[in-house]
């Protein structure tokens, strides 16, 4: 998924700071970020910046916080145009190709492909 960020967004993993471990916010992380910046971010409990954020994985693309929301109604509107069988195809291929050997993730791609092609 496309994650879109103002250029004055922060992002944090504060919970340690209470000693709870945010292992929700670990799982929903953990196929997004580096295991080691994710580590840190978890036991740092730092803020971090959209830039740095950005350099990490975990957002996208960056842009001026007046432009936000233009910007994400852009991307939504490119999403309105694609088809419902398309998207949800790229979507759980992404979910689930890499964690697949190379020979069955193609194996997928083209399976995927097909059905879309087929429901056109």
């Amino acid at each position: 998924s496309r994650r879109i960020a103002s250029e004055r967004s922060r992002f944090a993993l504060p919970e340690m700071k209470g000693d709870l471990p945010p292992t929700l916010a670990i799982s929903a992380l953990m196929d997004r970020l580096p295991v080691k910046a994710l580590a840190y971010l978890v036991y740092s409990t730092v803020e971090i910046d959209a830039a740095t954020a950005l350099s990490l994985g975990l957002v996208s693309r960056v842009v001026s916080h007046a432009q936000l929301e233009t910007e994400v109604e852009r991307f939504l509107e490119g999403l309105a145009q694609r088809s419902v069988p398309a998207l949800a195809a790229v979507k759980q291929y992404l979910l689930s190709a890499r964690r697949m050997e190379p020979e069955a993730a193609a194996s997928f791609a083209a399976h995927l492909l097909a059905t879309v092609l087929s429901s056109r």
